[in-house]
């Protein structure tokens, strides 16, 4: 079974964009994942969310909501990360609505839960 693990660390809101002083391209690999991770992971928990309701087996099932639980908290990370890039840099803003909107389109496109 799935254990679900709090993230051990906050975001303050106060993140420089390079915040590795002297590795300049590990902050920027990272911060440019974490705009695709909140989109991906709100495919995921949109996908999964939608599936749901298909799944019979009890654990099977017990164990995505707990996946969906683990989720929820790396999105919500994420997301806090980014929008803390976005008040310091805001022309990243579109950065990120487009990145949302590729997965939303991805998910209208390839939504199973409406094609089974």
């Amino acid at each position: 079974m799935l254990e679900v693990r709090a993230l051990p660390f906050k975001f303050d809101g106060n993140i420089p964009f390079q915040w590795v002083p002297g590795n300049p391209i590990f902050p920027t690999f990272l911060n440019g994942l974490s705009f695709f991770a909140v989109g991906f992971e709100r495919y995921l928990i949109k996908g999964l969310k939608g599936v749901l309701p298909l799944i019979d087996d009890a654990a099977a099932k017990e164990d995505a909501k707990l996946f969906l639980k683990q989720e929820a908290q790396y999105s919500l990370a994420h997301k806090c990360h980014v929008d803390a890039m976005v008040r310091l840099y805001p022309g990243l803003a579109s950065t990120l609505e487009k990145t949302n909107q590729h997965f939303d389109d991805l998910y209208d496109r390839e939504n199973t839960a409406t094609t089974t």
